[in-house]
Parts: structure tokens; C-alpha cells; sequence
């Protein structure tokens, strides 16, 4: 983890957290469902804000997608 500074609001998980997203346990902010919080997934946000096509674990909600998390 690079250890940048992140604003978000007050009922959102904490970058790390582990939370359960449609009944499976993940980690909040592991946007492609595959390793962990890692440089790639800033990437991937960044690629599916400008449309460009991402690779993620199979089970994994898509961008923009909505789901139910605790």
C-alpha cells in the first residue's frame, strides 16, 4: 500500500476493511476481486472512469454495479 491520503464519507468502510459484498468476504477497496489492495486497482478505476476495458476475479461486481455491503 502507498499510503496516500484519502478523504470519504463518514459511513464508508475504511480502505483495508473487511466487509461482506453480496454474502462474500472481501476487502473494501480490492476493486478487481484478486489480490489484495494493490497499485492495480487504482489503475482500474481509472481505466473503467475513461470506458477502457479492466480484468477482474470472475465473481467480482462490476464498476458501477450494485450491490449489498456490510
Amino acid at each position: 500500500m502507498i499510503q496516500l491520503t484519502v478523504s470519504q464519507g463518514d459511513d464508508c468502510p475504511l480502505l483495508g476493511a473487511a466487509v461482506t459484498v453480496n454474502g462474500i468476504a472481501r476487502i473494501w477497496a480490492d476493486f478487481d476481486c484478486q489480490s489484495g489492495m494493490t497499485i492495480g486497482d487504482a489503475q482500474k478505476i481509472a481505466r473503467s472512469l475513461i470506458q477502457l476495458e479492466i480484468v477482474q476475479a470472475a465473481d467480482c461486481p462490476r464498476p458501477g454495479d450494485n450491490v449489498q455491503a456490510s
